[in-house]
């Protein structure tokens, strides 16, 4: 029987409810849910922590992950949510980016709610955009008149690409986008290696290990991150790459604002600091959060680990504990409804995306 984080269900067997009540990590099998395919970032990152959680857990625990895609992670999300008071498989949960803004966003299909969940670690995440060496073009300045046609595999533009939908926009680009790559990252770096786009976006984790040593493969810019004033800054793992606001300022002469651009730095916010949230049922046992919580605190200050974090995503400093972690996700997903008034009429006259509420 796997860990239960959930709630408690009868049983007729004596010995099995015994069980099923033990709140111990010990011998037990915890399912890491990952709502994305195998390959994506929050998949690659997920399964890098998995032997530095064995390290530091004080129990013998099994971890597994578990790859749930659908609907751009928001099947995934919602399974583990909808069965949180059920004794059953489903542990933990990734989250990542297109996950955020469906969140944000209210989409209907959205049965989640972030603010009755427990975060036990953020991992911020950097991405990088980049195209074919074939279109021709080389720096940020040969977007404004591509050689070629620039095309975009997208998951959905009130999702995943949203950050980088509005980037096109702000910046004046012109890209051919296409959506219904339901998979995340995994299926539009597949499309890319098909050729069926040539203007793509992959985290700092996947562009470091899959595509930064290719040749056919140009690195234009950065989303950039936001810092502590709540302005976007160049990527620390990318500092000879722009960031967006940069590529602006070189393609416009002067700097962004405006609403699209306020619109843009909460939409880069849920990539940021926020990009991969690893979370806990509302109603897990305290015992099980505090020993996970502490596992990744531990694994925080292991210069070995602190090395292969670098290695492996950049080295984006980890975020640990729900006393940090919660103030962030109020103040992240709990916005302004004038902003996501904004954000649906841009959406709605720009990507004919509806405006259906829950």
């Amino acid at each position: 029987m796997g860990l239960a984080l959930g709630g408690v269900i009868p049983s007729l067997d004596g010995e099995i409810a015994a069980a099923a009540d033990s709140t111990g990590l010990d011998g037990r099998t915890v399912e890491w849910i990952v709502p994305f395919d195998a390959g994506g970032g929050t998949d690659v990152r997920s399964r890098f922590h998995i032997p530095w959680l064995k390290k530091y857990l004080k129990s013998h625990a099994n971890i597994v992950v578990e790859n749930k895609p659908g609907a751009a992670s928001i099947s995934g999300t919602n399974l583990f949510y909808i069965n949180r008071t059920r004794r059953d498989e489903l542990n933990m949960l990734s989250t990542g980016g297109s996950t955020n803004i469906a969140m944000i966003m209210q989409q209907p299909a959205v049965k989640f709610n972030f603010l009755d969940m427990i975060p036990i670690a953020g991992f911020p995440v950097g991405s990088v955009w980049y195209v074919s060496r074939d279109t021709g073009v080389k720096t940020v300045e040969d977007l404004r008149l591509p050689p070629k046609p620039l095309y975009y595999a997208g998951v959905a533009a009130s999702g995943r690409d949203l950050s980088g939908l509005l980037a096109f926009d702000l910046l004046g680009i012109e890209v051919r986008v296409t959506f219904g790559y339901t998979s995340g990252g995994a299926s539009t770096l597949l499309a890319f290696e098909r050729r069926e786009s040539n203007f793509d976006m992959q985290t700092t984790s996947v562009y470091r290990s899959r595509l930064a040593n290719r040749p056919d493969v140009v690195p234009l810019y950065t989303d950039g991150i936001l810092d502590e004033h709540g302005d976007v800054v160049r990527d620390p793992s990318w500092p000879d790459l722009p960031s967006v606001k940069d590529v602006y300022i070189t393609l416009h002469g002067k700097a962004p604002s405006g609403p699209a651009w306020e619109a843009y730095k909460i939409a880069l916010g849920t990539r940021g600091a926020l990009d991969m949230i690893v979370w806990l049922h509302a109603d897990a046992p305290k015992e099980v959060v505090d020993e996970l919580t502490q596992a990744f605190r531990d694994m925080s200050h292991d210069p070995e680990y602190q090395k292969a974090l670098a290695m492996q995503t950049g080295g984006y400093p980890i975020i640990v504990g729900q006393e940090v972690l919660k103030p962030l996700v109020k103040q992240t997903f709990d916005i302004d409804p004038s902003v996501r008034e904004w954000l649906y009429g841009w959406l709605e006259q720009k990507y004919n995306v509806s405006r259906t509420r829950k």
